[in-house]
């Protein structure tokens, strides 16, 4: 396949090599037009012979289609594989800061009939588009560099137009990758190529949103549908963590347990939508009180083509009775009363023949006595259910995908209405309704507590239940601090409430007496030179749950940036901007040198 792997092992046996990323159709070379070449070319080099292959190759085939070749200067490879070496621990070293970027690359990158093998020059190039840090943009030029160096001839079809004339091994996932790869390949022992395959499959980006995104459409077999989800997901402003079993696998009931939302979909995959592991790591996540939007057509289909039918989670967590496999849904329709479905449609879903291509199996579902349906057919025939106690339930045995692009953020909107607060700045009146401190800290400014005051009436405006108790570290029991919604307001250098809970959600910042402060969260970081201070100042808002409860952090290098982040706060109409976010950075600049804190001089730099 025209590996770097391959021509790494036959370098010192040889001066050039010819082959092929793509696979090869059964006629191969062309060679008579080659021999016929040699024959009225007999004082050839081997770099003329090499390359005249490629030209009589690509001519037999010509250009229209997916055939590929390269002749390759097998002394150049080492060279090459110092840089791709290179390259690997950087990436490495750097996993989680830059592996969606890495996804992002992967995803794009040209692969071949055996998906396994990719372009390595247009994987070099895609990274140093995604990533600008400025180590791995020398690495990327560095690499291509060495494969233009290296590829003496190379010709492709505009079936594969982002072709070099050198691949090399990256399975999409932890499944596909061998293991052996690391034994029997020289260039594996030799480099650290091996080495980024396996951090990459498993380095799981840490938890960062209160959604996760489950892509279980197996997408490498039949189609990817995520795009669905996530562009329904961006337009609702909601932030989630995106993880693809594809590459991991069965996601852990930990990674499930750190989100409040979980979205699974399985698209037009029929043999592994859940498996054993997936359903238990469901279980567990229900069972601790988890909320779960599943679409499914063929989950149903699976189950009993592996005699697991009916399943725990089918029955007892999902709340079905009986189910009826493939009878579609052409028109969809909310059934009245019910929390997701009352009032929506009918909608007309679109299938194979319309701006989709996909095919419609949903299947029928029967309910049992606890649970409501959601949505049916034009047959009256019902297609989802929805559960409400200790956990939330959304159980779709149709394609989701289906709906049109308006018609899904509406169902979706829905959908996490019925799922009740969560860590967002949309639910924040729902979040801190009942049972909630302040935690203003035993050296609270005055501003702090102002500040707190801001919040509380804007709480009490957006229809909050309770008025909450204000409270400095020390006065909070035990029982409050365990169990209790909370709010510190002011600094970690002046509240202890606040410093413990930056380390629970990874807040941190960077501190240099005199010469500035920057703020790090969720991969986003604002920095303030303390020589503008105390005429500007910075402040993070920071939203999340811990053990079952709201905690909402608000401070700032100073009292400036503290308040500035409580009038952000105190101002309804921020909540809504920002609605499916949990956290934002915030900035502020005294422009008229006033000393006092506008809103207007108040200016977001990042949110999440």
């Amino acid at each position: 396949m025209a590996m770097l792997e391959i021509d790494y092992e036959v370098s010192p046996y040889g001066w050039y090599s010819v082959g092929s990323e793509e696979s090869e159709p059964y006629d191969g070379w062309d060679y008579q037009a080659t021999m016929t070449w040699l024959i009225a070319n007999p004082t050839s080099t081997p770099d003329l012979v090499a390359s005249q292959i490629v030209t009589d190759y690509m001519s037999f085939y010509g250009v229209l289609g997916y055939e590929t070749q390269s002749a390759v200067d097998l002394s150049q490879v080492a060279a090459l594989s110092t840089a791709v070496n290179t390259l690997a621990t950087d990436l490495i070293s750097n996993m989680n800061s830059y592996f969606y970027d890495i996804l992002d690359a992967r995803n794009q990158v040209e692969e071949y009939a055996d998906t396994d093998f990719i372009d390595l020059y247009h994987f070099a190039q895609l990274l140093q588009a995604e990533i600008p840090d400025p180590v791995i943009q020398t690495d990327t030029t560095n690499v291509m560099n060495a494969v233009t160096a290296a590829v003496i001839q190379e010709g492709h079809g505009s079936g594969n137009p982002d072709s070099y004339g050198i691949s090399i091994y990256f399975p999409y996932g932890a499944g596909d990758y061998l293991s052996r790869y690391e034994t029997q390949t020289q260039f594996a022992a030799d480099t650290n190529w091996d080495e980024f395959l396996t951090t990459y499959y498993t380095t799981v980006p840490p938890p960062i949103h209160t959604v996760a995104l489950i892509d279980d459409d197996n997408g490498r077999n039949y189609e990817d549908f995520e795009s669905y989800y996530t562009s329904t997901l961006n337009a609702l402003g909601i932030p989630y963590d995106y993880y693809d079993t594809g590459i991991y696998g069965t996601p852990t009931a930990a990674y499930l347990q750190a989100h409040s939302v979980v979205i699974w979909f399985t698209g037009s995959d029929f043999t592994t939508t859940l498996t054993p592991a997936d359903e238990a790591a469901l279980i567990s996540f229900l069972t601790g009180g988890g909320k779960l939007f599943l679409s499914s057509q063929d989950y149903v289909w699976d189950l009993k083509a592996d005699g697991r039918y009916p399943s725990l989670l089918l029955r007892t967590y999902l709340h079905t009775m009986d189910e009826g496999e493939d009878t579609g849904v052409n028109s969809l329709a909310g059934v009245d009363g019910n929390e997701v479905g009352d009032g929506l449609g009918p909608y007309t879903m679109c299938w194979s023949g319309g701006w989709c291509s996909f095919i419609d199996y949903g299947d029928w579902v029967e309910k049992d006595a606890i649970s409501s349906y959601a949505f049916y057919n034009e047959f009256t025939e019902y297609m989802a259910i929805t559960y409400s106690g200790v956990y939330e339930v959304i159980f779709c045995a149709f394609r989701f995908e289906g709906l049109g692009i308006t018609d899904r953020q509406e169902v979706m909107s829905r959908i996490f209405g019925f799922m009740g607060p969560m860590a967002a700045f949309g639910s924040l009146a729902d979040a801190f309704s009942t049972n909630t401190f302040f935690v203003a800290g035993d050296q609270a400014y005055c501003t702090d507590v102002l500040g707190s005051a801001k919040i509380a009436f804007a709480l009490g405006q957006a229809g909050a239940l309770e008025n909450p108790e204000g409270r400095t570290d020390l006065i909070l029991t035990a029982a409050e601090h365990d169990t209790g919604n909370l709010i510190p307001v002011g600094g970690p250098g002046i509240n202890p409430v606040a410093d413990e809970f930056d380390t629970y959600f990874g807040v941190s910042y960077l501190y240099n007496a005199g010469v500035s402060i920057e703020i790090f969260a969720d991969s986003y970081s604002i920095y303030l030179d303390l020589t503008q201070y105390p005429n500007e100042d910075i402040a993070i808002v920071y939203l999340a749950e811990h053990n079952g409860r709201y905690v909402l952090l608000v401070w700032g290098y100073g009292w400036q940036g503290t308040y500035a982040a409580s009038v952000f706060l105190g101002n309804i109409s921020n909540w809504q901007t920002y609605y499916g976010a949990h956290m934002v950075m915030v900035r502020w600049v005294d422009s008229n040198l006033d000393g006092l804190i506008q809103e207007g001089e108040i200016t977001v730099e990042a949110y999440t």
